[in-house]
């Protein structure tokens, strides 16, 4: 967890220091893109090559975080499909007549 936290860190110092060279590029270049697009493609340019080598190097913490992620997610879904998807009517039980 520590680890996934510290690489976010990273990640919005690097997206900071692309904010700037953006601003700089768009002051010389007439803008194409939407800028929260540009951040966008920088985070996830980021992310694609950098969090396939923390993922290996930290493999067994990370599966475990993911699989305590993934119990949670279930919860939640249990409660929501209580509470809201259960009184939803089906699609199939409206064909059968």
């Amino acid at each position: 967890m520590v680890l996934l936290c510290r690489s976010l860190e990273v990640a919005e110092l690097v997206d900071g220091e692309i904010d700037m060279v953006q601003q700089q590029q768009e002051e010389e270049t007439p803008r194409r893109m939407g800028g929260a697009s540009k951040e966008k493609a920088g985070s996830v340019f980021l992310m694609a090559y950098t969090l396939p080598m923390l993922y290996e190097k930290y493999e067994d913490q990370f599966d475990v975080v993911g699989e305590k992620a993934l119990i949670q997610i279930k919860k939640q879904y249990k409660v929501l499909d209580a509470k809201l998807l259960s009184k939803i009517p089906m699609l199939s039980e409206k064909k059968q007549h």
